[in-house]
């Protein structure tokens, strides 16, 4: 494993990060599971002997880091792409991956906020999966709070537990 990182930080919320890595050769055996946990499969390390790499950039930003008395707007996004055959503890790819987002969290008024973010992988001929989720809560007083949230997924290909859209309504009173 070969690998180098770099980290320009403007604050502690307001960063890049630049990642890439290289492996040749077989890692440790793992267990992966594409439905959160609830059935694994194992992948053994001795399939992946051949010279891969990955990258990963990510960026992440909060509008008071460069206006001083801007809104507490807050930005991040990220992109990942690994070889098939990359071999590091934890990221062991038999096939290409892609990964990518993006999250804003921003306030809509003094007492309201807004978090949306939008997920998508794809694991050559296995999996493809998008997900975007909006949240919206409002602070009645110091004691109450609601909130609404909507989740829509979509997964399709063979290792998909099932395939097709779903989409999530929630919603929470906190006291």
């Amino acid at each position: 494993l070969t690998g180098a990182d770099i980290v320009l930080r403007r604050s502690d919320k307001s960063y890049l990060k630049l990642e890439a890595a290289e492996t040749d050769g077989p890692g440790f055996d793992e267990q992966v599971s594409f439905d959160g946990g609830l059935t694994f499969r194992p992948v053994a390390a001795t399939q992946l002997n051949a010279p891969s790499r990955a990258y990963r950039i990510e960026v992440a930003g909060e509008a008071r880091d460069f206006i001083e008395a801007g809104p507490n707007i807050k930005l991040r996004g990220y992109f990942e792409s690994l070889d098939s055959g990359f071999s590091a503890p934890g990221r062991l790819t038999v096939d290409d991956t892609e990964r990518y987002g993006v999250a804003v969290s921003a306030p809509l008024l003094k007492t309201a906020k807004v978090d949306a973010k939008y997920d998508y992988v794809s694991i050559t001929n296995q999996i493809e999966e998008e997900t975007t989720a909006i949240d919206v809560r409002y602070d009645v007083n110091d004691r109450l709070t609601v909130g609404m949230g909507l989740r829509q997924n979509m997964t399709e290909g063979p290792a998909a537990l099932e395939s097709g859209q779903r989409a999530d309504l929630g919603f929470e009173i906190s006291y």
